[in-house]
């Protein structure tokens, strides 16, 4: 009989284990399936790498037409950090769907992008579109690649940020409620016209309306609230177009103008340098040198070695981001100094600075005979070279730069780990003065699969491990040791 029930009793705890077993399985594919419909997942990493923002769930929330977020990952090996994020999307809304394509199987689906968008879509894009065809001629869209998605740290030499919440929700503002701001380049005032190009290029691409502006003739475009971009100008404005564009200024104008101190050295510019004088902002004389190597970036052609200032970037709405992402810009070969006032006396009138060199930096008159050694006559010191004025007695905003370059060659030097592009970008938002634009900072990635970001999710786990567990294997024992003794 005592073996008997020891028979029984094996067998009573072999089917509870099994079934237990199957239990847990089942438990676990409905975890999974939830999971898959609902998104259940548990963002704990200490920044909280793939959650929302406010800011993305207010878009969304908004939305009133369909979106559509295609990936072109092939299965199997798609990037994690970018899946979790898009799912997070369509798990939020229903009018966000995410599509995968194989665009080895599929090229034909992504030739309407590759025909039309300045980037090639490749794997590892994310395109962001209003059609569920991929080929639809009248469809609204963004393409995103990698550099998109993840921010380049050039110390640690990788991509060690993720900025896809960012571009996503950015692409879908653009889709459901596209700019309309308007933007002028100066025309006829230089003959590096190679430089506007590449300026009215990358605004464009931002889907930016971007003309030439002839005023010569005293005919006036302009329009309240418009952006006119003035850059190194070779040549001084006529006093018909000075007496328009105080008058744009006087009417909440929008301007950038940046003066070449090279230029301004051999050129009478009086009457454009006049449209920063009347906030009393001035171009100084001569050239600014950098003597610490920390703070210069060096390239070289066949002919020239070419220096570059490394500027330090101060505390203003326009840099906020590139601030917290160490982010790194380039002024142009040539730098000058900007002089602001040490007193305003309009209380309506705002100056402040945006970028400027280094205490390392010295400045020293201009001659066709200057090398990388200061003179007798070398000033040293931190000097201003961009300021932001705002009045808001006529609600214009300005851009004053005394080393153009860091916006003419923001391609050139976006090509590799410096940020002038971006930097222009945000200038350009900050003039815009969009107050429903969105500006979600990257996310540094963290390697550690779980981090403790909240009280609540540390004593969630305490709970778990140090309560729930314990007393779930001390229940079980308990149960145990009964049986066995009635036995």
């Amino acid at each position: 009989m005592k073996f008997y029930n020891k028979i029984k009793f094996r067998g009573y705890w072999t089917i509870m284990t099994v079934g237990l077993i199957i239990a847990l399985l089942l438990l676990n594919y409905f975890i999974i399936t939830l999971d898959e419909n609902l998104n259940l997942t548990l963002d704990m990493t200490s920044n909280r790498i793939y959650s929302l923002t406010s800011a993305t769930l207010d878009v969304v929330d908004k939305l009133d037409t369909d979106i559509f977020i295609y990936t072109t990952e092939t299965a199997g090996i798609e990037d994690k950090n970018i899946k979790e994020v898009l799912d997070n999307y369509a798990s939020t809304s229903d009018m966000i769907h995410v599509v995968n394509i194989d665009i080895v199987k599929n090229p034909g689906a992504i030739e309407y992008y590759n025909e039309l968008s300045d980037l090639t879509v490749t794997a590892g894009s994310v395109i962001v579109s209003n059609s569920y065809d991929t080929n639809d001629r009248g469809q609204r869209y963004q393409v995103l690649n990698y550099e998109d998605l993840y921010l380049y740290n050039s110390e640690s030499q990788a991509y060690d940020e993720l900025n896809a919440e960012n571009k996503v929700t950015s692409a879908i503002k653009y889709i459901t409620n596209p700019s309309e701001q308007r933007i002028w380049l100066l025309d006829n005032h230089t003959t590096n016209n190679a430089a506007n190009s590449i300026i009215k290029e990358i605004l464009e691409n931002e889907h930016y309306r971007v003309d030439m502006l002839n005023i010569l003739n005293g005919q006036n475009p302009l329009k309240k609230g418009d952006i006119l971009i003035i850059l190194s100008p070779e040549s001084d404005l006529t006093p018909v177009e000075r007496a328009i564009l105080n008058d744009f200024l006087d009417d909440a104008g929008k301007l950038i103008v940046g003066i070449d101190p090279l230029i301004n050295s051999i050129t009478d510019l009086s009457n454009v340098i006049s449209l920063t004088e009347k906030y009393n902002v001035k171009f100084g004389d001569g050239i600014i040198k950098e003597t610490s190597l920390d703070k210069v970036a060096v390239s070289n052609d066949s002919e020239y070695v070419y220096s570059f200032i490394i500027p330090d970037i101060r505390e203003h709405e326009i840099t906020s981001e590139f601030l917290i992402g160490n982010h790194i810009l380039l002024l142009g070969i040539d730098a000058g100094q900007l002089i602001l006032p040490e007193k305003i006396n309009d209380p309506d009138i705002k100056i402040e600075a945006v970028l400027s060199t280094s205490k390392t930096s010295y400045i020293e008159p201009w001659s066709s005979q200057m090398d990388n050694e200061p003179d007798n006559n070398a000033k040293y010191g931190e000097f201003t070279v961009m300021a932001a004025i705002t009045d808001n007695g006529t609600d214009a905003k300005v851009i004053v730069l005394s080393a153009p370059g860091v916006f003419t060659n923001a391609e050139a030097y976006s090509q590799n780990v410096y940020k002038n592009k971006d930097f222009l970008l945000k200038n350009i938002l900050w003039l815009e003065d969009n107050e429903s634009d969105i500006k979600i900072s990257s996310k540094p990635l963290i390697n550690s699969p779980l981090m403790i970001g909240t009280m609540k999710q540390a004593y969630f786990i305490i709970a778990l491990v140090c309560v729930f567990i314990p007393l779930l294997i001390f229940g079980v024992g308990i149960i145990i040791f009964v049986k066995r003794n009635n036995l």
